[in-house]
């Protein structure tokens, strides 16, 4: 690589740099956010955007996206609403040992919201989720 090429990232210091944002990252479920999100988008996105987040809910499904990445879709309150969850690709492995049912804490530094769901990206499984083997 030349000196002026950005170097990648290694994806698995990738991850476990996240993982580390633990102790920092501002608990919330991911009902609490499709609430916030659905009483006031702007309020939303003020109060959780641009901060790490510890996002904490129940998978209602495991897809993969248009890239055959894995998308983690979190339930909410809100049957027609999810929370959308992309890992990182140093924890994007992970995804075939979680099931539909499992609760799980992801600590995220991206947040958007699409079509008024929370959409969270660059996340990486709480250290513990991503030790854990679903039986």
């Amino acid at each position: 690589m030349g000196e002026d090429e950005p170097q990648r990232p290694n994806p698995a210091n990738e991850a476990a740099g996240i993982a580390a944002l633990q102790s920092s990252a501002l608990p919330v479920t991911a009902t609490e956010l499709q609430q916030a999100y659905e009483a006031n988008e702007a309020a939303a996105q003020d109060r959780y955007g641009n901060r790490v987040l510890a996002v904490t809910g129940e998978i209602e499904s495991i897809d993969l996206d248009f890239s055959d990445n894995p998308v983690i879709r979190l339930k909410t309150s809100d049957r027609f609403s999810d929370a959308m969850i992309r890992l990182v690709e140093g924890d994007a492995h992970h995804a075939a040992s979680l099931a539909k049912g499992q609760k799980i804490t992801v600590i995220c530094r991206e947040l958007t919201e699409i079509m008024g769901s929370p959409s969270l990206g660059d996340c990486a499984l709480q250290a513990d989720e991503a030790k854990r083997e679903v039986r």
